[in-house]
């Protein structure tokens, strides 16, 4: 299960990715539905957390957005590298509405980071993830 899991945020944050750099009608960006023909996941439990976190995602952009904004120091979301970007808003995302454990979630976000993203990413993703757990704790 962990292995799987780990594959479905592979595939979520390769689906966020290509989606934000699908910025006109004429990309060739693969839609969901092709992306998940392409990319299959071994389970139905695995589309259904895949899909879980892309619809939240897309319902609440802003407000991770917004936590995202607040906790990363001079750094905008606008500005940030679309890896990073799409990896963030995975980890905020299973923090605040799936409320995933905290500790799972920083951890999945940093491995993914050193797979997918640049040599500084794995320590920008750690602590604005740090950073948001703690504001969401001292919230509650």
């Amino acid at each position: 299960m962990k292995k799987r899991r780990r594959i479905s945020r592979e595939r979520l944050i390769q689906l966020l990715y290509a989606e934000a750099c699908a910025t006109s009608p004429q990309s060739n960006s693969p839609t969901r539905e092709e992306f998940r023909e392409l990319y299959p996941l071994e389970g139905e439990e695995d589309n259904v957390f895949t899909e879980d976190i892309l619809n939240i995602i897309k319902q609440h952009k802003q407000a991770i957005d917004d936590h995202i904004n607040r906790a990363s120091h001079n750094w905008r979301v606008e500005r940030m590298d679309g890896v990073d970007l799409a990896i963030l808003r995975m980890g905020v995302a299973e923090m605040v509405y799936l409320e995933s454990p905290v500790p799972v979630v920083i951890n999945e976000a940093v491995e993914l980071a050193k797979i997918y993203g640049s040599e500084k990413s794995k320590r920008f993703i750690n602590g604005v993830l740090h950073k948001i757990s703690t504001d969401l704790q001292e919230a509650t």
